[in-house]
């Protein structure tokens, strides 16, 4: 359970470290995510992005598992 959790604490920080940089990358813009709202408050559901990153790290674990 401790090395669960320093490996969620420095991935997080490695991700906050590059998150210039990753900001850039048009995830959370996909043509199934949607966005609706007013000029006062606007709704995101990123539908499209959260079924591709979790096909990708399913694969990942996948693959280091195997």
């Amino acid at each position: 359970m401790r090395r669960q959790l320093i490996s969620i604490g420095i991935t997080a920080r490695l991700l906050d470290l590059a998150w210039p940089h990753v900001a850039r990358i048009p995830i959370g813009r996909l043509p199934g995510d949607f966005s609706f709202g007013s000029a006062h408050f606007r709704v995101r559901i990123a539908l499209a992005t959260t079924l591709l990153v979790s096909l990708i790290l399913s694969v990942m674990l996948w693959v280091v598992r195997r």
